[in-house]
């Protein structure tokens, strides 16, 4: 038998087709055979059994490569796989444990917090400072946890305060002093000051007898004008000056009452008046 009686399949073959009595048929495993055509005849004779050659072996089936196999097997365990997991996942949706709700509650509003009693403020009492320096009266406000203030030199002299000395008001207030601004001295002023400050601390002098002084020829020179301002702008204790008096006459001699009492008033004595003479006899012991 020849090549052209038992020809090999071509790859243009598909199932169902028959050469010499074979028909390509695809098995239940998916391979490709080339099987016997039942009643088919073979050769001229037609025999029911023909005797196989080389070329008249049919065609074998066509398998696929060993890769797509793997790959097949591959996708197949993956989707095994995944439908395993699906259905564990739906059991585990199934049975798991409901959230618990959480129960809403109204908040309460805060309870309003009392208002802390405020602290009784602090008083003070403003003191007397009339005499005194605008600056010294500043300072002592503010030690009292006053505002002090004053439109003055500091070292104008205060006439009062507003508040007035005496009120009671609360740390912090603000007080304005009133002051008056010491006069420009003159020259002779000055001096003339200078000169009654002299003599006192010297010795006693009433006020005559120390304006006497001051303006004398033989004493000082002033004009009595500005001797009497100098001597009246000082704080002298005429009682005090009287007593000192009475001590240097008895100190140089014996005097009765009388008599000094005399010497204290004479105008060629200590020219101390009535009032001042009696204190002065009263420090002595008369």
């Amino acid at each position: 038998m020849t090549d052209t009686q038992n020809p090999q399949p071509e790859p243009q073959h598909v199932v169902g087709d028959e050469v010499n009595g074979h028909r390509l048929t695809q098995t239940e495993s998916g391979t490709l055979e080339w099987l016997p055509v039942p009643g088919a005849g073979f050769g001229a004779g037609q025999p029911t059994s023909p005797e196989p050659t080389e070329h008249s072996q049919p065609p074998k089936g066509r398998t696929l490569p060993v890769w797509a196999w793997i790959v097949i097997g591959v996708v197949a365990v993956l989707t095994v796989i995944g439908g395993i997991g699906a259905i564990g996942n739906a059991n585990r949706s199934d049975t798991a444990a409901p959230t618990p709700s959480v129960a809403t509650t109204r908040a309460q509003p805060a309870e309003a917090k009392k208002p802390e009693p405020s602290a009784e403020p602090e008083m003070v009492t403003i003191g007397d400072y009339t005499g005194q320096t605008a600056e010294y009266a500043a300072a002592a406000l503010k030690s009292l946890g006053l505002e002090a203030s004053y439109a003055t030199a500091g070292d104008a002299t205060v006439n009062g305060t507003v508040p007035a000395a005496g009120t009671v008001v609360e740390a912090g207030t603000a007080v304005t002093i009133d002051a008056t601004e010491k006069p420009k001295l003159t020259l002779a002023q000055q001096n003339a000051l200078k000169t009654a400050g002299d003599y006192i601390a010297y010795m006693p002098f009433s006020r005559q007898g120390l304006i006497d002084q001051m303006t004398s020829e033989y004493g000082s020179g002033y004009d009595v004008e500005t001797a009497t301002w100098a001597v009246d702008s000082l704080a002298i204790d005429y009682n005090a000056q009287a007593a000192k008096a009475a001590q240097q006459y008895l100190d140089l001699t014996g005097f009765s009452r009388d008599g000094l009492f005399e010497q204290l008033t004479s105008e060629y004595g200590g020219q101390y008046t009535p009032e001042q003479a009696n204190a002065g006899l009263a420090a002595v012991g008369y």
